[in-house]
């Protein structure tokens, strides 16, 4: 996530971040979306390569820098799209 350290406490009371495996936050390792490495650390920290790795946005310079670190990317306009091709991406892989 791109956050800030002052905001740390309140993305912490929204979001169940154990829910995830991994959870990046720029304001902890020093560097955010679109950098390069952001992405480069995010694929270090799951441990799977980066064509393996599904990145959804609705921000396209982020969907870009994730496009450029390897990653298969989904730009979100619609909710629904998305989720639909990310359905798409996951059918055909298995």
């Amino acid at each position: 996530t791109t956050s800030f350290l002052e905001f740390h406490p309140t993305l912490q009371e929204r979001v169940y971040f154990s829910l995830f495996h991994v959870v990046v936050d720029s304001s902890e390792v020093g560097c955010r979306k679109p950098e390069a490495d952001i992405y480069a650390l995010t694929t270090e920290r799951m441990g799977v390569p980066a064509e393996d790795i599904v990145y959804l946005d609705d921000f396209l310079a982020n969907i870009d820098g994730a496009r450029l670190a390897g990653w298969q990317t989904i730009h979100v306009t619609d909710p629904l799209e998305a989720l639909d091709e990310l359905d798409a991406l996951i059918a055909s892989a298995a």
